[in-house]
C-alpha cells in the first residue's frame, strides 16, 4: 500500500467520514456540518462518495452532484476517483 501510495499520491484535507443527510443542517440559509466525531484527514473524495452511498444515488445522479459540486461535469479523473 506503501508504496503504491508513492506512486499516486492522495491529497489529504479535513474531512468528515460520515457525511449524510442527517449530519448537514440548514439555518437561515446557511449550512452546517454536525457529528465530526469520525473526522479527520483522509481524501476528500471519501465524503462524496458517502453521500452518494447514504442518499443512494444512480450513476445519473452522481454525475448531477458532481457537476454542481465541481461547477462541471466530471472528467474520468474525477469520476474514477468518485468511484
Amino acid at each position: 500500500i506503501e508504496g503504491c501510495l508513492r506512486l499516486y499520491p492522495v491529497p489529504q484535507a479535513p474531512t468528515h467520514l460520515d457525511l449524510h443527510s442527517q449530519n448537514i443542517l440548514l439555518q437561515d440559509n446557511h449550512f452546517f456540518v454536525i457529528d465530526w466525531e469520525n473526522g479527520g484527514l483522509s481524501d476528500p473524495y471519501f465524503d462524496l462518495s458517502m453521500i452518494a452511498v447514504f442518499m443512494r444515488f444512480t450513476d445519473t445522479e452522481a454525475k448531477q452532484f458532481l457537476t454542481a459540486y465541481f461547477g462541471h461535469p466530471p472528467s474520468q479523473f474525477e469520476w474514477d476517483r468518485y468511484t
